[in-house]
C-alpha cells in the first residue's frame, strides 16, 4: 500500500490542483490513500480537501498540524499513515497521472528503500538569463529540478521533498524529520528532506532515481529575483550547519576558521572576477557563508 502525503500552508488554490490530479491517477492493482497535513493554514485550505474527500477515488484524510513547522507536519502524516510505501509531495506541483503507479512497481521490483522521482521546473515565463543551470558557476537548484536521465539507476544523492518515497520500516529503524530543519509557516527554512534522505543512505538505505515518477514544480514569479536567490542562499547556508550540529574544535569567536576563509574568498571572487556569470555565483555564495557564520554564532552561544 501507498500512503500519499501533502503538507500545505496556505496555498488553498494550488493545492486543489494538486487533488485534481490525484484524483486522475492511473493505478490499477495497488491500494493506496492521500493525507493531506494542514500546517496551520489561515486560508480555506480545510474546505478544499473536505470538499475534495468525496470526490476522491481513494480514501483521503484532512488532518491539521498546529504546530508551526513542516517538519512537524511530515512527522504527522506519516505517523496517521497506513501504507508500506510513503511518498511525499508537495503543494505547488502538478503530478503525471502515472506517479502513484511509476513509484509502487519500483518498490516492488528494485526492492529499494528509498526513491526519489524526476522534478521538472516550470517557470512562470522565461527563465531569467542571469539563472545559469549548467558550467562551472551554475546555481543551485532554487528551483527544485531534479533529472537523473530516462533509466532507473542508484543514487546517492539526497531526494527532495516534492517527489520522493520511502519504505515505512527505514523510518521505523532511523526516525522521521528533524523538527529544527524545514520551514515554518512564513519563516524560510531548508534542508528537512535532504538530511533525512542522507540520513537514511548513510545507514545503508539503497536509494534510486526514478525517471518515470514526475512531478513539475510550479515557480513562482517572487522566486525568479535575485534578492529571493540571495535569501535561499542565505538559509541554505544556516541549515548547513544545522545539520552538523555545534561547531567543534578551534573557533574564532564562535566560528570554525574555515568558514573565515570561504567568505574572503567568495568576497574577492565577487567583486573582482571578470567573468559576470562567476561574480554572481560568488556573490550568491557570500550569502550562504554568511548563512553559516550566523548559524555558528548563534549555536556556539
Amino acid at each position: 500500500m501507498v500512503s500519499v502525503i501533502i503538507c500545505t500552508y496556505n496555498r488553498a488554490s494550488i493545492l486543489a490542483t494538486v487533488l485534481e490530479d490525484l484524483r486522475l491517477q492511473v493505478v490499477d492493482g495497488t491500494d493506496w490513500e492521500v493525507l493531506v497535513i494542514d500546517n496551520n493554514s489561515s486560508d480555506h485550505t480545510r474546505q478544499i480537501v473536505e470538499a475534495f474527500i468525496p470526490r476522491s477515488p481513494v480514501p483521503t484524510r484532512y488532518i491539521l498540524e498546529s504546530r508551526q513547522g513542516k517538519s512537524f507536519a511530515l512527522n504527522t502524516g506519516i505517523a496517521a499513515s497506513a501504507g508500506d510505501v510513503l511518498a511525499f509531495t508537495d503543494d505547488d506541483v502538478r503530478v503525471d497521472q502515472n506517479w502513484v503507479t511509476a513509484i509502487a512497481t519500483a518498490f516492488a521490483q528494485t526492492q529499494c528503500d528509498l526513491a526519489v522521482g524526476r522534478i521538472r521546473p516550470i517557470w512562470p515565463g522565461a527563465r531569467p538569463a542571469w539563472y545559469v543551470t549548467s558550467g562551472p558557476y551554475s546555481i543551485m537548484a532554487i528551483a527544485g529540478g531534479f533529472d537523473l536521465g530516462e533509466q532507473i539507476i542508484p543514487t546517492n544523492r539526497p531526494p527532495f521533498g516534492a517527489n520522493m518515497a520511502v519504505r515505512r520500516t527505514m523510518i521505523e529503524q532511523h526516525g522521521g524529520f528533524r523538527a529544527d530543519l524545514g520551514p515554518q509557516g512564513t519563516a524560510a527554512g531548508l534542508g528537512e528532506d535532504t538530511e533525512f534522505g542522507e540520513r537514511l543512505i548513510r545507514a545503508g538505505a539503497r536509494c534510486v532515481y526514478l525517471p518515470a515518477a514526475i512531478v513539475d514544480h510550479l515557480v513562482e514569479a517572487r522566486h525568479c529575483t535575485k534578492r529571493y536567490v540571495q535569501q535561499w542562499y542565505f538559509h541554505f547556508g544556516r541549515s548547513a550547519i544545522q545539520k552538523k550540529g555545534r561547531p567543534a574544535g578551534r573557533l574564532v569567536f564562535g566560528v570554525p576558521p574555515y568558514l573565515l576563509r570561504d567568505a574572503l574568498r567568495c568576497v574577492v571572487n565577487g567583486l573582482f572576477s571578470l567573468d559576470p556569470e562567476k561574480r554572481l555565483l560568488y556573490r550568491f555564495r557570500c550569502f550562504m557563508v554568511w548563512g553559516s557564520i550566523v548559524q555558528s554564532l548563534r549555536m556556539a552561544r
